[in-house]
């Protein structure tokens, strides 16, 4: 029976990464290993009764730039390469704490990787997951509250899969979503194509709440250099748009002094007030 494992760098996850590690480890995923990114609170207590979930620092891995913005690129070749050398593991997937491996029914992980144990990774495409009308965090965990599909922002149509890598096989990954070789369950090598929804994807849990969304750019960071803003949440969640003006203005006194998180639609303006400019 082949065995995988996921790979994944966390900042400040513990409200849920509990829940999504206990998913993949129900769906046959025989270890996690998580690296905590620079400036993160600690992991580790969350996990001290689960052996199968190692919580790291990249700094520990060897990774000791907290600078540089290819640190996760840097992590997942260099765990791709000890997975090689070890012999341990068949498979590695590079996902992160809201992204949920899912299934058609009829299909599992063992089905999957002998179907395609032959090619060198596997594209797993995002379906995302708004807010759900939550504005404040819901009680409970990401997949009971967070139902309903929603629309993935424009500028991440190119970036809207994350790669299952054959370890044996693959040598290298391209960048942090696409490893070498990779296709998609249609046997696509092209990984702009079109997303598909058949045998396995991710539930991408985008947004979470707005209270959820808010914390992510203001407390944890991006763990990219493709700075997310707040409005990302309204094209997510084009049934909050209404709202737009209202919640953005609620939060006016979070890093008024700098307004990156801020897109050119929206803009703080002395007295606080909110000013709608045309792109």
């Amino acid at each position: 029976m082949m065995r995988t494992v996921i790979c994944a760098i966390i900042k400040n996850e513990e409200r849920y990464v509990r829940e999504w590690a206990e998913y993949h480890l129900g769906i046959g995923v025989s270890r996690i290993f998580l690296f905590e990114d620079y400036g993160s609170r600690s992991h580790v207590s969350l996990f001290e009764d689960e052996p199968r979930v190692t919580v790291s620092t990249l700094e520990a891995f060897g990774i000791k730039d907290h600078h540089n913005t290819r640190n996760q690129f840097t992590l997942y070749n260099k765990f791709l390469q000890k997975c090689k050398k070890d012999g341990e593991y068949d498979w590695v997937a590079f996902i992160d704490a809201d992204e949920f491996v899912t299934f058609s029914d009829g299909y599992d992980l063992a089905g999957i990787e002998e179907e395609y144990k032959d090619i060198p990774a596997l594209l797993m495409s995002w379906k995302n997951y708004g807010a759900n009308g939550h504005i404040k965090r819901p009680d409970g965990g990401v997949l009971e509250n967070y139902t309903k599909p929603s629309r993935v922002v424009e500028s991440d149509m190119q970036w809207c899969k994350k790669s299952l890598v054959n370890i044996k096989m693959c040598n290298c990954m391209k960048n942090i979503h696409i490893a070498e070789g990779a296709i998609d369950v249609n046997g696509n090598h092209n990984e702009h194509s079109c997303l598909v929804y058949k045998k396995i994807w991710i539930r991408h849990f985008f947004t979470k709440s707005w209270e959820d969304f808010c914390e992510r750019i203001f407390e944890r960071g991006n763990m990219s250099n493709n700075f997310r803003t707040l409005d990302n949440f309204f094209k997510c969640n084009p049934d909050m748009a209404h709202m737009d003006e209202e919640l953005i203005y609620s939060v006016r006194h979070r890093h008024c002094k700098n307004t990156m998180w801020l897109s050119k639609k929206y803009k703080l303006i002395s007295g606080g007030n909110i000013k709608r400019q045309s792109r």
